[in-house]
């Protein structure tokens, strides 16, 4: 199992490396002028992220996303806010813990879909018309574990 867990490790950070130049090309350029601060009610609704981690016996695996947006073919953005389910992402309920300052809710450890994960953190329903783009913001993170 470590064998394989390492060979795709190594493929996956291969493929990074190979992809990563594509990558850059396709990022815009920062606009500091736009930046979206935590200081009024929406933005910091806006600027929530949903983490999720899968903590293997070598290494652990992250994603945080948020951020959502779709823009129209006139470059006009709407935001999506992402939702959290109360009854899931509650601190009152067993699989809800606190670590380093950060709130999780811990997933099934059967293989397969996890139904509880799935359903903890949703973007708004919407709507957008045809040749518009979504937009997000995403982190990936891999690592040993110690």
């Amino acid at each position: 199992m470590e064998r394989r867990l390492k060979k795709i490790l190594v493929l996956f950070a291969a493929t990074i490396c190979f992809f990563l130049p594509t990558f850059a090309e396709d990022c815009p350029e920062c606009d500091y002028n736009n930046f979206i601060l935590s200081i009024r009610k929406e933005d910091a609704r806006y600027l929530s992220y949903a983490l999720y981690q899968n903590v293997f016996d070598t290494c652990d695996v992250s994603l945080q996303i948020g951020e959502f947006r779709w823009e129209d073919s006139t470059k006009k953005q709407n935001r999506i806010y992402l939702n959290f389910n109360q009854g899931i992402c509650n601190s009152s309920q067993p699989w809800f813990i606190k670590s380093r300052g950060n709130e999780y809710v811990v997933g099934s450890s059967i293989l397969g879909e996890d139904s509880l994960l799935t359903n903890a953190v949703r973007t708004d329903i919407f709507s957008y018309i045809p040749n518009s783009k979504i937009l997000f913001y995403r982190k990936l993170n891999a690592g040993r574990s110690c």
